[in-house]
């Protein structure tokens, strides 16, 4: 699973994301659960794992546009 870590790092050191939350399932089974980063771009921020939550709206407008083109599929 470094390969994980070199796909997502880079994007953190760039400043492109705070980070990031990741899964992995294969066979309905999580065979890796990670986190990268921090919860704010500040200094006092911490450390993201696979039990940090985030604010529902981050993520919502994503959601919504995946089903949306899933309906236009």
């Amino acid at each position: 699973m470094k390969d994980i870590s070199n796909l997502i790092q880079p994007s953190i050191d760039k400043s492109e994301i705070m980070g990031a939350a990741v899964a992995i399932l294969q066979d309905g089974q999580i065979v890796y659960t990670g986190g990268f980063g921090q919860t704010t771009i500040a200094g006092h921020g911490i450390p993201i794992t696979d039990k940090t939550l985030f604010v529902y709206g981050s993520i919502a407008k994503n959601v919504c546009a995946a089903l949306i083109m899933r309906l236009v599929e």
